[in-house]
């Protein structure tokens, strides 16, 4: 093969390649490439054959078939079977190009987004399937597939005869394989290591914030709090404060109100709507430490900003409108800042109640449950989507400590215990307001603040560290794949039989395999269904937009590219016509209930 093949977007310098090996193309290769069959109907009861499909491959370069889909036996011959290598050729753009070998026991269907690729004589399928796959984790196949919609693919002629392929000697590609495999072993077991270690850090923080909220996170102390603390110093006396303080803000902003009128009241008959607070009425079965109370969100925060949901309805992204942060915003114990959308000024100002202020507390309610976090300075003037609660603590100091009482897994518990619905499901504000909260004396809830802090500090180093090893591991088994398509893991052989002859044999095998192969691809087109139905095994090609105009219903692409009379030789032609009526918009897309694709003429 001329290098002209290799282009920019190759990763791989054709220049370090061992002079002993021969760079060709996966097609002078490896001729026998064949893209597998659809099949509308399908069962995971294993009855019929199993039906190989693109979520059969992972991103490691693995067949997964544990969650596998049969097919009947009689659908149609094409198998693929141990020794084999199994390529996806149509997926998301990202995922074209994922590739693993067949090593185990297998005699199976596989789907038209498959392509089965069947090495010759002297060539490891295992060998092949690294190369292949290699080529996808570096993003090459992204350059090579066509695009359309929200698809992509690579036709078998495509793979064929434009990516090129390196063959070792028969002896390099057996050692390269078994170098490989104890390289990625290690490499497994660090991974492994790596993620228990990174469950185990959940599983730590979870413990930190239960031992808080039980109140033995600290050591009792040897002597009473005396001075200036002494005046509060058991919780409930804290709590007494805080409920005189929430009645006097409240009676101090409807005198605002009455000022603002221009009168005074007669009497202290409006005191009598003063929004008591929920009262714990749980029995709680948390035994508490001396001096502790219960109390709930209700008490602890102020009725002139009682708990509440924001905006409803969002809107569309407005560049310089207001950050509203949402569910997906709202993480443990932090905010993430990400992502955050924002809306126009003009449906904020609809929701003054939720502008946010330093030290609220906001609560996840809708969608992603569990968030919770004290609001930081830098996110004073947000407002907040009706999937987050806000609330405003009475004693804004104990901000911190009423987040991380929410985010204890008893709290999680009672909140998950609470919730409403059923696809989507949420807490409602009344709810809200009545969650139990363990109220320490306020000496104690500084040190317990203090405490978790440092301690959350040294957790989050380690997760970065955790974090930091598992993002290096694909980058390690990337370059333990380079190097070894480049010679780079060990020396070649130099007594091996030549590549130059491999690939000679190579060709000479798949000549001799021509008649078998081409009996093999007429079989192949037999359709049951079409055979009962007295239909011709192949249909003759129509245009796309007559079968769509024709369908009583909008038809999956898989269906539209059989009911056109398309094959796997011509997918490319198949995508390229598609792609022109999406861009004429001549027809859409939509999604069933299972988001499964559908394709229909525009109205």
């Amino acid at each position: 093969m001329t290098r002209t093949l290799v282009d920019e977007h190759y990763p791989l310098d054709p220049h370090t390649i061992p002079s002993s090996w021969v760079l060709t193309t996966v097609g002078d290769a490896l001729p026998d490439i064949r893209s597998g069959y659809s099949a509308s109907e399908h069962n995971m009861e294993k009855r019929g054959i199993l039906h190989l499909r693109p979520g059969n491959l992972d991103r490691n370069g693995r067949l997964d078939v544990s969650q596998a889909k049969y097919v009947p036996d009689s659908l149609d011959a094409l198998r693929i079977t141990t020794g084999d290598v199994a390529f996806n050729n149509t997926n998301s753009p990202e995922l074209v190009g994922k590739t693993a070998p067949v090593t185990i026991e297998a005699t199976w269907g596989f789907s038209n987004h498959i392509t089965r690729i069947r090495p010759g004589p002297g060539l490891s399928n295992v060998f092949v399937a690294h190369q292949l796959h290699y080529l996808w984790m570096t993003g090459y196949f992204r350059h090579r597939c066509t695009h359309y919609v929200n698809q992509a693919s690579i036709s078998a002629t495509t793979l064929a005869d434009t990516v090129p392929f390196i063959v070792p000697p028969t002896e390099d590609q057996l050692r390269i394989n078994s170098e490989l495999e104890v390289h990625f072993a290690r490499l497994d077991q660090t991974v492994a290591s790596l993620e228990r270690a990174k469950a185990n850090e959940k599983d730590y923080r979870n413990a930190l914030l239960a031992a808080a909220y039980r109140g033995t996170l600290l050591p009792a102390p040897s002597e009473p709090v005396t001075g200036d603390t002494a005046e509060s110093n058991s919780g409930e006396e804290y709590l007494e404060e805080l409920l005189r303080l929430r009645r006097a803000r409240w009676e101090e902003a409807q005198l605002a109100v009455f000022a603002a009128k221009g009168e005074k009241p007669k009497n202290d008959a409006w005191k009598q709507r003063y929004p008591e607070p929920f009262a714990p009425s749980e029995e709680l079965s948390t035994p508490l430490p001396a001096g502790w109370t219960w109390a709930t969100l209700d008490q602890l925060s102020d009725a002139t900003q009682p708990i509440t949901y924001g905006v409803v309805q969002l809107g569309e992204t407005m560049d310089g409108g207001v950050p509203t942060l949402r569910s997906s915003d709202v993480r443990r114990l932090r905010i993430d800042l990400g992502s955050v959308k924002r809306i126009s000024p003009r449906i904020a100002e609809s929701y003054q109640r939720t502008i946010l202020q330093e030290d609220d507390v906001l609560v996840t309610i809708r969608g992603t449950m569990g968030g919770v976090a004290s609001v930081p300075r830098k996110c004073a003037g947000f407002n907040i989507s009706r999937e987050v609660a806000r609330i405003v603590p009475l004693d804004r100091a104990a901000s911190a400590l009423m987040a991380m009482l929410i985010a204890a897994p008893t709290s999680q518990v009672w909140l998950k215990n609470h919730a409403h619905g059923i696809a989507y499901t949420g807490v409602n504000i009344e709810d809200l307001r009545k969650l139990p909260l363990p109220i320490p004396p306020p000496a104690e809830q500084h040190r317990i603040v203090a405490d978790l802090s440092r301690l959350f500090e040294k957790a989050d180093l380690s997760a970065r560290s955790i974090a930091v090893g598992l993002a290096e591991a694909p980058a390690l088994r990337m370059e333990l794949l380079r190097k070894a398509f480049t010679g780079a893991l060990f020396p070649p052989s130099s007594t091996a039989v030549s590549a130059d002859e491999l690939v000679k044999s190579l060709r000479q095998h798949a000549t001799a395999q021509k008649s078998k192969a081409a009996a093999e691809r007429k079989d192949s087109t037999k359709m049951v269904r079409r055979q009962k139905q007295g239909a011709p095994t192949e249909l003759p090609r129509r245009s796309l937009l007559l079968v769509l105009s024709e369908a009583k219903s909008p038809l999956k692409p898989d269906a539209l590219f059989r009911e056109a009379g398309f094959n796997e030789e011509v997918v490319d032609e198949f995508f390229t016509e598609l792609r022109e009526l999406e861009k004429q918009k001549k027809i859409v897309q939509d999604r069933d209930a299972h988001g499964e694709p559908r394709l229909k003429v525009s109205p």
